[in-house]
């Protein structure tokens, strides 16, 4: 099982889990002092009523955005991400500190822990942390920037590169879905870098 937690562009905590080949959508639902529970979820296009004609009936039209259509899918992530439950399967493998960090330099170079991969903040014994955009220090923090790996630092939607449509081949201008029309990148949005 892989599972990726995010805020998607409507501002909703959701998680990826992968299994084998198959990949699940699901949205955060609420949590307690042990475990994050989360609900089922597919993408559709999203439809609002609208008169057509004159004093027509309103009729369901697609607004060319998508919504979650929730389905009964459950799933639960332990909130230290030790264990996890899917369909009544208990997950309990976790990866071991040093694959972390493997799989860590293969995605984004060097691991925080090496002192690579962006910069660092620097929380001085005088509480007067300053951040270091560039290279490391000895006191690195594991956290920092690095460049965001969906759009290469250009900040911009790859499915429509920063247009926030497409001109069909009949000629007519379709919204990307993918960033909602913003142009942005869906997972930096637009920032050219991620947090690690």
């Amino acid at each position: 099982m892989s599972v990726t937690l995010m805020y998607d562009n409507k501002g909703d905590a959701v998680a990826t889990v992968l299994l084998g080949y198959a990949s699940h959508l699901f949205v955060c639902t609420g949590s307690d002092d042990e475990w994050f529970s989360f609900e089922g979820y597919t993408l559709a296009p999203e439809y609002k009523a609208q008169s057509v004609g004159l004093g027509g009936f309103p009729v369901m039209m697609p607004t060319g955005d998508v919504c979650k259509s929730k389905n009964d899918k459950r799933f639960f992530l332990a909130r230290d991400c030790s264990q996890a439950v899917y369909n009544d399967t208990w997950y309990t493998i976790r990866l071991s500190e040093a694959r972390f960090h493997e799989l860590y330099d293969q995605n984004y170079g060097n691991s925080p822990e090496a002192g690579g991969g962006g910069g660092s903040y620097d929380g001085g014994s005088d509480n007067s942390g300053s951040y270091d955009d560039g290279g490391s220090s000895g006191n690195m923090s594991r956290h920092g920037y690095t460049t965001c790996k969906s759009c290469g630092g250009t900040g911009l939607c790859r499915a429509c590169h920063g247009n926030g449509h497409f001109v069909g081949r009949d000629g007519d201008v379709y919204p990307c879905l993918s960033c909602n029309r913003s142009g942005q990148c869906g997972v930096c949005h637009g920032q050219k870098r991620i947090r690690y």
